[in-house]
């Protein structure tokens, strides 16, 4: 995998998105979204979503924090609407933005 593609947090979630809809799309039209397809994609987005999740949530100079400083709430609803389908990625999203949230107040209150 490229390390460079990974540094792109926003780029990272959004080709996610995007191959999920079009692998979605696959299944619905030529399976006529069939749930044994349907499960199967979804279970392999998870094993993939939840075997990276820390490194999505954490990435070098990016990830959760640098959406809330930068107010990019369109790549935060990216980043939940990626997660949300992942049994304890909300877990993941939760912690980091906790851990944020609590050394943003220790930097001002200091």
């Amino acid at each position: 995998m490229d390390l460079d593609r990974l540094k792109d947090p926003d780029a990272f979630a959004q080709r996610l998105l995007d191959l999920k809809n079009k692998y979605d799309n696959v299944i619905t039209m030529a399976f006529n979204s069939d749930k044994i397809f349907q499960n199967v994609l979804n279970s392999a987005f998870e094993y993939f979503i939840n075997f990276n999740a820390e490194s999505v949530v954490h990435l070098e100079n990016s990830g959760l924090a640098r959406m809330f400083i930068d107010d990019k709430y369109e790549d935060l609803e990216r980043l939940y609407n990626l997660f949300r389908s992942v049994p304890y990625g909300l877990t993941i999203v939760k912690d980091a933005m906790t851990s944020f949230i609590r050394d943003t107040d220790k930097q001002l209150i200091m």
